[in-house]
């Protein structure tokens, strides 16, 4: 039975959380519900969704954080009362509370999904109490892997529940496995929890032994000054590139000789993924919540290192760049993650595990 769905997001740009709501409710309205997505932050829209959801923009005029709040709150409780929706589905812990708070005693099932490490130092006290007071109240609280609900195990009983993202398969088809360019690359928000600096120092080991390998880190964020200075102490500059964000990531890493994810701690991170339906070999710390381990098979579809592992990394990296029938075959059936997490499988799982009030 179809749903009037609304997806709460932040915008339709820059973040992974972002990105893979976007798939989520594209591939729902392609499966014939009634999606709504409203956008509560007034940014310049980079990804796609299907043309059947139809988009809410808000608009903030107001200029202290507590006047944009007030104002959020209003402007949601308002959607969900007049749309008469079936289920309010959020990403992200700060969308998650207003939305759980603006749907208070209206009729639509809230639905809140948790994206990265429940534990990240980045929570403060006040979100960690907020979650607590407000997730009780939630329809789902959705993971995107076991270890993920396992983290917080007991705390919402039997309302937790696991769905993985959508990998969808890439928009340019695989390269004959074997034509790869001397490049390895990553990309991500330049923020410690990526630990792009390890990758970097990792680097620079390969590089001694692989002179003719570079690195490009693509992507935005405050430590980028940190990260050149680190490639310059190292020695590497001219081996190393950080060109910034960019639209058409897949286009720049396409021909590269591998992937690599450096993160301490991840969902289920979306780069990895679409490197992986680009047919790259791939690379990536086996860190939590379990998403890289999700997507890879240890020395079946790529490689698992230990987080926070320098030597391993670049052993790994090696390994690699030594373009043999082994690495040939692990990017062969890295692609088979478009078939694991297709946007069907992963909508019917939605409608199982979550969309069940017409069931």
């Amino acid at each position: 039975m179809p749903s009037k769905l609304l997806f709460i997001n932040s915008s339709l740009t820059g973040g992974g959380s972002e990105r893979a709501m976007g798939h989520v409710a594209s591939a729902l309205a392609a499966r014939g519900h009634d999606v709504t997505m409203c956008l509560v932050r007034e940014k310049p829209q980079t990804y796609a969704v299907d043309s059947r959801v139809k988009v809410i923009q808000h608009r903030q005029n107001s200029a202290t954080k507590v006047g944009k709040a007030v104002r959020r709150l209003r402007q949601l409780r308002r959607e969900i009362h007049e749309g008469d929706f079936d289920y309010v589905i959020s990403y992200m812990w700060d969308l998650n509370v207003t939305a759980l708070i603006a749907a208070w005693r209206l009729n639509a099932r809230v639905v809140v999904s948790e994206r990265a490490y429940v534990h990240a130092a980045t929570r403060s006290r006040l979100s960690r109490y907020l979650e607590r007071l407000t997730y009780r109240s939630a329809h789902r609280v959705v993971f995107q892997t076991s270890q993920a609900q396992a983290l917080s195990a007991g705390r919402w009983g039997d309302s937790s529940c696991v769905i993985p993202n959508i990998v969808e398969a890439a928009d340019r088809p695989p390269l004959a496995f074997g034509q790869r360019e001397s490049r390895i690359v990553s990309a991500g928000r330049l923020v410690p929890q990526k630990n792009f600096a390890l990758l970097i120092r990792a680097f620079a080991r390969v590089h001694t032994a692989r002179p003719d390998w570079t690195l490009e880190i693509y992507g935005s964020g405050p430590q980028k000054t940190h990260l050149e200075r680190l490639v310059s102490e190292l020695g590497v500059t001219p081996a190393v590139e950080l060109p910034g964000f960019v639209d058409d990531l897949s286009s720049k890493v396409a021909r590269a000789g591998m992937f690599v994810l450096s993160s301490d701690f991840e969902g289920m991170p979306n780069v990895l993924a679409e490197a992986m339906a680009l047919g790259l070999p791939v690379v990536s710390t086996d860190c939590p919540v379990g998403g890289p381990a999700a997507l890879i098979e240890h020395n079946v579809n790529g490689l698992l290192v230990p987080v926070g592992d320098e030597l391993a990394l670049a052993d790994a990296m090696l390994a690699m760049a030594d373009a043999d029938e082994s690495v040939a075959s692990m990017a062969q059936r890295a692609v088979d993650v478009t078939v694991r997490y297709s946007p069907d499988t992963v909508a019917k799982l939605w409608e199982r595990t979550v969309l069940t009030h017409g069931q």
